[in-house]
């Protein structure tokens, strides 16, 4: 962004924040940003709908390859993934969460063998998730998805829970759908843009309604209240807000904690995610860079 953010051209700031937006959404793209100052939000909508449409368009073993080998793909690879050669290696990564999650979306209509493929390349080469934050939330997406028991600790110093889930289909869906699409009790709903900024995914258990926060955010009220509303809809008795992080991350609740105050009342626990021996290093290490450092918001090592 500091590119624009040098321009003082009335055509450039008149569209600043949508600049900002369609980046963050897209990943940075001169000629993208060069279309959206000409002709503002109708190119993001355009832009959007076209790669929506390639990506679904894509054979799984065609997803694959160009995550490791964009440049030799279709001209669509350059929009779904960035490379670039740093100390004379390159680098590949994908541009966005929300390519990540139209990635993962495309996957989950094919067969059950494909739809673990994407989640093992991710595994395998982890540099190719768009960031820190991206990698353990697809790693643990799939992990909770697949049939998984755990001990939900409280944050609020009652008792702890055993949460067991079936296995679930990874549902992807758009912000501005209505609450009633999001009430199938065999589900995993992700969200499928990134502005979403409390939680990550929410699934059903009979009564129970589960909320995710699986990369670091801040707490907001605005955004539970968007999570208790899609509860309602499905008749939630209990609502269960859940911090998931790697294992031996402490994590403590914010003091000044707003919350909705009618029923149902969320419930807060933390969730510690143990994969492999190795994968729980790697992922610590990941946690441990500089990078991470700066992504872990209120969490803290132990």
């Amino acid at each position: 962004m500091n590119v624009w953010g040098q321009h003082s051209k009335p055509a450039v700031t008149a569209q600043r924040a949508l600049l900002k937006s369609t980046w963050d959404t897209y990943g940075p793209d001169l000629r993208l940003g060069t279309d959206v100052v000409e002709d503002g939000q109708v190119v993001v909508e355009s832009y959007h709908q076209n790669l929506k449409t390639a990506i679904e368009l894509l054979e799984p073993t065609s997803i694959y390859g160009l995550l490791i080998m964009p440049e030799a793909g279709p001209d669509i690879s350059l929009s779904i993934v960035d490379f670039d050669s740093v100390d004379g290696i390159m680098k590949r990564r994908i541009r966005s969460g929300l390519i990540l999650r139209l990635l993962i979306k495309s996957v989950q209509q094919r067969n059950l063998e494909d739809r673990a493929e994407l989640f093992r390349v991710f595994s395998l080469r982890p540099d190719t998730a768009p960031s820190l934050d991206h990698l353990f939330e697809v790693l643990a997406m799939q992990k909770l998805a697949n049939g998984f028991s755990g001990t939900l600790h409280s944050l609020e110093g009652c008792r702890d829970e055993l949460l067991k889930l079936p296995r679930l289909f990874i549902d992807t869906f758009e912000n501005q759908c209505p609450n009633n699409v999001t009430m199938k009790p065999n589900n995993f709903y992700v969200p499928l843009e990134n502005n979403n900024a409390t939680w990550d995914a929410f699934c059903y258990d009979g009564t129970i309604g589960y909320g995710f926060q699986i990369r670091s955010h801040d707490i907001k009220e605005d955004d539970l209240l968007v999570l208790q509303r899609c509860f309602c809809a499905a008749g939630v008795k209990q609502a269960v807000f859940v911090i998931v992080t790697p294992k031996g991350i402490n994590y403590r609740l914010p003091t000044k904690l707003e919350c909705p105050t009618y029923a149902p009342c969320f419930e807060f626990y933390q969730l510690e995610i143990d994969f492999s021996e190795d994968r729980n290093g790697q992922i610590r290490d990941y946690f441990n860079s500089g990078l991470g450092n700066q992504q872990l918001d209120g969490m803290q090592m132990e």
